[in-house]
């Protein structure tokens, strides 16, 4: 796995992320408003005020204006991962790692529960969520077979336990914007890694 990057982001790199965080905020706010669907590029352009070329510089697609406040979580948690003392059990590493995916869920709540919602009911949101799920689980079973010392290609361990705390995850993120709507974060990913760790209701 890459070591990540500390070296602050220059003027330009700023620049770039506060005008791309700005056009995905307004395009969310009407996603939010008029539904995901019908939103076209054009009004979302026509809203941030920037032009339909500049706007395919900073998103390759629609998709990505919503899933962009996602972006980060997968180097979060592999970073998390990497850093978590090689004493603790792999569910406890995970569940631990967690805590900095859980950042991204607080940083803006409001946002990013309706985020949550609009993947739901979105078909093209869905499968491109997907996608990045896909890529983040490469990452945590590359670094779960370092931390274990084991071939992830031969071993089949590492990728089940990365896939299980993904899905763990997508169901604390579903909860948390859905029936359990405003919980503590921490007593749902206990709540879920409790239920890895522990045997299915009726199998003793």
């Amino acid at each position: 796995m890459t070591a990540p990057n500390t070296n602050p982001p220059g003027l330009r790199e700023r620049t770039r992320n506060a005008m791309r965080a700005e056009i995905a905020a307004t395009a969310v706010d009407l996603f939010i408003s008029r539904g995901f669907e019908r939103t076209t590029v054009d009004e979302v352009v026509a809203a941030t005020g920037v032009a339909r070329r500049t706007f395919f510089r900073y998103f390759d697609t629609k998709e990505d204006l919503v899933l962009g406040y996602l972006a980060d979580m997968g180097d979060l948690i592999c970073g998390a991962l990497a850093a978590r003392p090689a004493a603790e059990s792999v569910w406890e590493a995970l569940r631990r790692a967690m805590d900095d995916a859980k950042r991204v869920f607080v940083s803006d709540p409001e946002r990013l529960m309706a985020i949550f919602r609009l993947c739901g009911e979105t078909p093209s949101l869905r499968a491109r969520h997907a996608e990045k799920i896909g890529r983040w689980h490469g990452g945590i079973t590359e670094e779960l077979g370092r931390r274990m010392g084991v071939d992830p290609a031969v071993d089949l361990r590492p990728a089940t336990f990365a896939a299980a705390a993904l899905g763990a995850l997508d169901a604390v993120g579903a909860a948390w914007s859905g029936g359990r709507r405003g919980d503590d974060l921490d007593v749902l990913l206990d709540e879920a890694f409790d239920a890895l760790r522990g045997p299915a209701p009726g199998t003793g």
